[in-house]
């Protein structure tokens, strides 16, 4: 798993949840449009999940938010969801980077402009995503 290197479209991004995974792709690296989130029972059944979905849609990059405090810690959760980020990289052979996710859902709640718009959680994978390609 690496940070700032060359990236291959397309890309999926996914803000993880233990019981909701957030899903945004980009198909050229610049366009960005969040899908259906994903919802899981376990972390077996969300790697499996998640898996699938890259191998349907072709994704060749992989972005997951990356839980950091405001005082620019990592969390208990970002050590989880780097491992979540090694079993994705095994079993879908495909790279995985880390984007801070600080502030992504509250920025989210900002674009949602409806009940019925995309979930909140996939709105987040998109403000991960966007801020991930910016960088590039």
């Amino acid at each position: 798993m690496t940070s700032l290197q060359k990236i291959n479209p397309p890309i999926a991004a996914f803000d993880w949840g233990k019981q909701r995974i957030g899903v945004c792709i980009s198909p050229d690296g610049r366009m960005s449009f969040p899908r259906e989130h994903i919802s899981v029972q376990s972390d077996k059944e969300a790697i499996q999940r998640v898996s699938q979905f890259i191998a349907q849609e072709g994704i060749q990059t992989v972005v997951l938010g990356l839980p950091i405090s405001l005082s620019g810690q990592e969390t208990v959760m970002a050590a989880w969801i780097r491992s979540i980020g090694a079993e994705i990289q095994e079993k879908a052979h495909v790279n995985v980077f880390f984007e801070d996710e600080r502030l992504s859902t509250k920025e989210a709640e900002k674009k949602r402009v409806s009940d019925h718009q995309k979930s909140v959680d996939s709105l987040a994978a998109q403000v991960v995503l966007e801020n991930y390609l910016a960088k590039q």
